[in-house]
């Protein structure tokens, strides 16, 4: 897979629980890329909650959604 292109989220205002977040489902950067539902299923879903002013840097050809 490798690192093609990163892309940053930038929270504006605090991010928790009962607002919408950005989520992304990790892999590691030597792991094949697979079908969003095969990656769904090996690692999940994890939901980046944070201040306002947090910052992700992010692979953009991971699986992620805002």
């Amino acid at each position: 897979m490798g690192i093609h292109s990163l892309s940053v989220v930038y929270y504006l205002t605090d991010v928790d629980e009962t607002t919408h977040c950005f989520s992304l489902s990790p892999q590691s950067a030597d792991e094949d890329q697979v079908e969003a539902d095969a990656q769904l299923a090996r690692r999940g879903v994890v939901d980046i909650h944070g201040p306002a002013g947090t910052g992700i840097l992010f692979n953009v050809s991971v699986l992620h959604t805002a």
